[in-house]
């Protein structure tokens, strides 16, 4: 087993056992803004379906509220895979909701 899935275990497991429930927005924008500065990102960003989701969809919001999350963006392309499947549910479960 990797260090960085145990590592990830471990900060999922310490988040669902606190009682916070609110994002920083200030922090998840910061965080936008910090990875709008990687040109895989500034793509995704460029497109307004994506766009919408790092500014209204909560679950998108929340993942980018860790910043251990957000450095393995920054340094992981496999995370960033992930990431990429993330968005595309939201978006899948956002027309769901539409029609």
């Amino acid at each position: 087993m990797r260090l960085s899935y145990i590592m990830d275990l471990i900060i999922a497991m310490m988040g669902s056992m606190s009682n916070q429930r609110t994002l920083d927005t200030r922090r998840v924008d910061s965080h936008i803004e910090k990875l709008n500065q990687l040109v895989w990102f500034q793509q995704l960003f460029a497109e307004e379906k994506y766009r919408k989701l790092f500014i209204t969809n909560y679950k998108i919001r929340h993942y980018l509220d860790s910043p251990f999350r957000v450095k393995r963006l920054e340094n992981s392309t496999k995370t960033q895979e992930r990431f990429l499947k993330l968005l595309n549910k939201q978006l899948a479960k956002g027309r769901k909701r539409t029609i």
